[in-house]
């Protein structure tokens, strides 16, 4: 009977998870709500994507996954699918995967960074990264804005949508605004461009990491169509 009791309980269990995330799919299918309209959009003959992989500054290749693989690493293929997804909705794009700037200064390199975007005549960039927590129960996508930048904020939800739509059983963080101080602080900062830092789940988690694991593609997917909806509603033509 004890046995019993912890399957149904279990099975309840299983169902209201069930339920919740197909509340989450659900509201996915709603137009974001509450994204303030840049005041100053970018004319759409101007978007060209900067696609910087975290952990470009050498010597740091980031966080490593439960699978042993490293955030540059997997965040490199994520870029080169993404450079090519992007140029299927006729968006302008270029690849940053190695960062100049003082060896091993974190400042430094984002101060080069913000001078190469700046050469690039980038519009807007986006900095590919996933998480890790010393505990391992830490799980979900986040999508990380400068907390003055309305373009930043607005980029940030379309891309936490898009990022949903395809990856629904991933636990959703919500777009977080950072200030000086905090993690990522001087990457959305630095450049003139508005920015958007992707942590789309935890490496140091098994189950965010089964769901990720080979999925650079579908990754990349999922965020040129963010760009692409996002595009569509706040660029001037």
């Amino acid at each position: 009977m004890k046995d019993i009791k912890e399957d149904l309980f279990k099975a309840q269990e299983h169902i209201s998870n069930a339920i919740e995330h197909i509340n989450e799919i659900e509201k996915l299918k709603e137009h974001p709500k509450n994204i303030p309209f840049p005041t100053n959009s970018i004319p759409r003959d101007k978007l060209n994507v900067a696609i910087c992989v975290g952990h470009s500054r050498q010597g740091d290749t980031g966080a490593v996954s439960c699978g042993g693989i490293n955030e540059w690493k997997y965040n490199k293929k994520v870029a080169e699918y993404l450079k090519s997804d992007l140029q299927e909705y006729g968006i302008s794009s270029f690849i940053v995967d190695s960062y100049g700037g003082n060896y091993g200064s974190y400042a430094s390199s984002m101060k080069w960074l913000a001078k190469h975007l700046d050469e690039q005549k980038a519009s807007i960039a986006l900095e590919l990264h996933f998480n890790a927590a010393d505990n391992p129960k830490a799980e979900g996508m986040e999508m990380l804005y400068w907390h003055t930048s309305r373009i930043g904020l607005s980029i940030a939800e379309y891309l936490l949508k898009s990022c949903q739509r395809f990856f629904p059983l991933t636990k959703n963080r919500g777009t977080k605004a950072i200030k000086t101080g905090n993690r990522g602080g001087l990457m959305l900062k630095t450049p003139s461009q508005p920015c958007c830092i992707l942590e789309p789940f935890f490496g140091s988690n098994w189950q965010d990491w089964i769901t990720f694991a080979d999925q650079e593609s579908t990754l990349s997917q999922a965020i040129a169509l963010g760009v692409k909806e996002w595009s569509d509603e706040h660029i001037i033509l």
